[in-house]
């Protein structure tokens, strides 16, 4: 107790008489240390209050616990509330490897100029103070132990690093929050401390992919790829790892290999990504490698799921997913070039060339029948062949490479040219045909019609017709399917220019006349073909003294017509002959002066145009001279 007192002194003599003193008595105050509520001291000083045992601290990795630490505190001279706390703790851990089995999740024991002493209570360097609030510097930074304070007092919120565990102790040192002064004068600050043991538990962590990051190879080549490179496990040094092809995408497969090592035609489906060693058990780095192997002559992308699981405990699992691109190799690029024979027009030159330079050997069927082909450059093949039959022929060339063959299938077309009667053909697809009147060739011969993908020169969409350097007697009608009037024929000079031919659409192609043999395509139209023989109205009428007559040489009546085109008056007498020549199918005009043919001019009156066709076709009109 302390406080102001006053001692009474009486003295009393042996006949009772007594006298009476009283001295002022002054108690000083002394600062008593703060108590934890338990242990020995605690029962020796406070052995009526009730005890508060600070229990051992655990809790789960990953998680985090919080202490409240003034309950466990008693100063009879101070308010518990303001009591001043600090924290360390103690690493008493080894490590704990995990996968790969060279990476410590957990590190060793901490550093020896790190650790604080458990005596003399020398913690002011380890200490960071912001306020009210003071954070425990953690040894090797694993475990953080942060103190705040409210009204109702102090809290001790520990948490660990991610994946951390194992068994610590942790020390709390408490002391009075203000200085207090003696009678003496003397500094009085009193500080407790006690350590208590931390266990932060472990719990199984399930293997961890990282992303995966997607792979490029080579067609009919093998993917090798170190997946634990990828993965990580803080509780295992073994995980199980387990592969599968969920999905293909990319090219089809047409051919496939026979026994005979033959290449056969396939039904259309996707390609096949294969793994070699589908599951299998890794430590680390290196020590066992993917392989992953796609189906011959696939080039595409493969979708791989790829599972990391424990062998030992709960056999948790991740999964990770990534694509393998497989990079297509460049075939033999096989191009066919069929060329009449100048001189043997049953006879043609069979060129195949490999574009690309990469065939080993080349075999060419034409209709199931092979055909010896000559070498005559680095990779350029030649042969001859004699067609029996005017109709479509199959060519098949097979080109052997050591990575990726090629097979290429094309037709061509031979339309059978008679001198004595009509005829006519038509390329394999149906869309260019081909007919003539009698006498457009010379002699009986095949003439060859084939299509862009079978001859070096031109474009893609055009076609050709035998020869380009020879010609037809009269004209031949050629036509390519379309229901574009805009549309025309074009066919190619020998300076490689496109020349458009006069073209008259009807029942769905577009038709032309042409005098010799070569290129066709279709461009846009930009002459004006008339379908039908006609004479127009004269202008103008009446006139004087000239006018202008026109008249129009139809495409149906055939690509060349013998025209007469004359003047006669009312009595049927004939005045002058304007036109009497070949004409070929398009739209013309001529000039009447209004003379006779003797080159007087005639008078006023009517006179009537007169037209008469080698196709039969008879107009007349009427047109008036005034002078």
């Amino acid at each position: 107790d302390t406080g102001n007192f006053i001692l009474q002194v009486t003295v009393v003599d042996k006949d009772t008489l007594s006298d009476t003193l009283d001295y002022p008595l002054k108690i000083w105050p002394v600062n008593d240390p703060p108590y934890f509520r338990f242990g020995d001291a605690w029962d020796l000083k406070y052995d009526s209050l009730t005890n508060l045992q600070m229990p051992p601290i655990s809790f789960e990795e990953d998680d985090s616990f919080k202490v409240y630490l003034t309950q466990y505190i008693h100063d009879e001279d101070n308010n518990d509330t303001n009591i001043v706390w600090k924290a360390f703790w103690y690493d008493d851990t080894t490590d704990h490897p995990g996968y790969p089995e060279d990476t410590l999740f957990s590190g060793a024991g901490t550093p020896v100029q790190h650790r604080t002493p458990q005596s003399d209570y020398q913690f002011q360097g380890e200490l960071k103070t912001f306020g009210t609030r003071i954070n425990a510097k953690s040894l090797a930074e694993k475990i953080q132990i942060v103190i705040t304070k409210n009204d109702t007092g102090s809290f001790a919120s520990i948490k660990a690093d991610a994946d951390y565990y194992g068994p610590h102790s942790v020390l709390f040192v408490a002391s009075d929050s203000t200085l207090n002064l003696n009678y003496a004068g003397l500094y009085t600050v009193k500080i407790v401390s006690v350590k208590i043991d931390l266990t932060i538990n472990a719990i199984n962590d399930a293997p961890r992919w990282d992303d995966i990051p997607d792979q490029t190879m080579m067609e009919n080549d093998t993917f090798r790829i170190d997946l634990g490179k990828f993965v990580h496990d803080v509780d295992d040094t073994t995980l199980k790892f387990k592969l599968d092809t969920i999905s293909t995408s990319g090219d089809k497969i047409f051919y496939h290999y026979t026994l005979s090592g033959e290449i056969k035609e396939d039904s259309s489906r996707l390609g096949i990504m294969y793994i070699d060693s589908s599951e299998y058990e890794s430590q680390g780095y290196g020590d066992l490698i993917a392989r992953f192997i796609p189906e011959k002559l696939w080039s595409g992308s493969a979708r791989i799921r790829a599972i990391a699981e424990e062998i030992i405990r709960e056999k948790a699992s991740d999964t990770a997913f990534f694509n393998i691109d497989i990079i297509r190799v460049q075939r033999p690029g096989i191009k066919i070039n069929v060329v009449q024979n100048n001189v043997f027009c049953a006879f043609y030159d069979v060129l195949v060339t490999d574009t690309t330079s990469k065939a080993d050997s080349v075999i060419l069927k034409i209709d199931s029948e092979r055909l010896a082909l000559d070498t005559v450059g680095p990779f350029n093949y030649h042969g001859h062949h004699k067609f029996v039959q005017a109709r479509d022929h199959t060519f098949l060339v097979e080109a052997y490479a050591p990575v990726g063959d090629t097979l290429v299938k094309r037709q061509v077309g031979l339309a059978f040219a008679t001198t004595l009667g009509r005829w006519s053909g038509s390329s394999p697809d149906g869309l260019f045909n081909v007919s003539a009147e009698a006498g457009a060739v010379n002699m009986d011969q095949s003439i060859l019609l084939i299509d862009s993908t079978m001859f070096e020169k031109g474009y893609s969409g055009s076609y050709k017709l035998g020869d380009e350097v020879r010609v037809f007697n009269k004209p031949v009608e050629v036509s390519l399917a379309s229901y574009d009037d805009e549309l025309a024929l074009y066919q190619r000079n020998t300076d490689n220019t496109w020349t458009e031919l006069p073209s008259y659409i009807h029942q769905g192609r577009i038709r032309a006349y042409t005098d010799r043999m070569g290129y066709f395509q279709l461009g846009r139209k930009t002459l004006i073909v008339p379908g039908l023989t006609s004479l127009g109205q004269n202008y103008p009428n009446p006139f004087n003294p000239v006018t202008n007559i026109t008249y129009d040489e139809g495409f149906v009546d055939g690509p060349q017509q013998q025209v007469n085109l004359s003047i006669y008056n009312l009595l049927g007498q004939h005045v002058q002959t304007l036109v009497n020549d070949q004409r070929s199918v398009g739209r013309y005009m001529i000039k009447w002066n209004g003379r006779h043919k003797s080159g007087v001019s005639v008078a006023s009156g009517i006179y009537f145009v007169h037209m008469v066709t080698s196709a039969g076709k008879v107009q007349t009109k009427k047109v008036m001279l005034l002078r």
